[in-house]
């Protein structure tokens, strides 16, 4: 299985898995720098997914993707999931521009076992996805 990995978040939060109690989670992963050595605000959008079909919705640039979903050595199977882009998000404060879109795969990443895992992004060759995420 032909992988390259393109990206790594060490130790996942509670907000990445949508656990949060206080607040609303926000079913979005942020794709933010987390020690990678990258420029986060256009990175994603213009290294990681820059093949992808881009389309403008409501003031920011939308597409989807197909993710293989592993957890700690366990598949879970293929989703699609949306991805958003908009500059304007990182407000001169370093904020992220590119947000992951849990939208079916919530069920299966919403574990309280995943707080503090690494969640690990690949970019997938010759597979019938174009992603895969390991969280372990």
């Amino acid at each position: 299985m032909p992988i390259v990995k393109v990206w790594e978040k060490e130790r996942l939060p509670l907000g990445d898995l949508q656990l949060l109690t206080d607040s609303n989670a926000s079913g979005v992963l942020r794709l933010t720098k987390s020690n990678y050595g990258i420029d986060h605000t256009i990175y994603f959008r213009n290294t990681v997914f820059a093949n992808l079909n881009w389309h403008s919705v409501d003031g920011k640039e939308m597409t989807n993707a197909r993710f293989n979903l592993v957890i700690e050595g366990r598949p879970h199977g293929i989703y699609r999931l949306d991805l958003s882009h908009k500059p304007s998000w990182e407000s001169n404060q370093r904020n992220y521009t590119t947000g992951l879109h849990w939208g079916d795969a919530v069920g299966v990443i919403k574990i309280e076992g995943l707080v503090g895992k690494t969640l690990t992004l690949y970019e997938a060759q010759n597979e019938n996805y174009e992603y895969q995420l390991d969280i372990s």
